[in-house]
């Protein structure tokens, strides 16, 4: 009897999948974000989490990302114990 065949992908076949992958995340968040409008960060991932099942750990970093790096605003509410909605 034959052992089956072990397929391991080579490390930067796994790179190229994984860049691709995390790639996907920030854009369908960057565009969901502008669809949506104001919003949290988690109000925006579980929007997106009912189009992409990997979406909502995923895309919670991503608007601070954009604001730092001036893509979208962000606006503090103080009386919601400081939540931050981004724009």
């Amino acid at each position: 009897m034959n052992s089956p065949r072990v397929i391991q992908p080579r490390p930067e076949t796994t790179e190229a999948i994984n860049w691709l992958a995390n790639n996907d995340l920030k854009a369908l968040s960057f565009i969901g974000l502008t669809i949506i409008g104001e919003s949290t960060t988690t109000e925006l991932a579980k929007e997106l989490s009912k189009i992409h099942s990997n979406a909502f750990y995923s895309v919670s970093g991503y608007p601070i990302t954009y604001a730092k790096g001036k893509f979208a605003e962000t606006r503090s509410d103080i009386g919601n114990n400081g939540t931050s909605y981004f724009l």
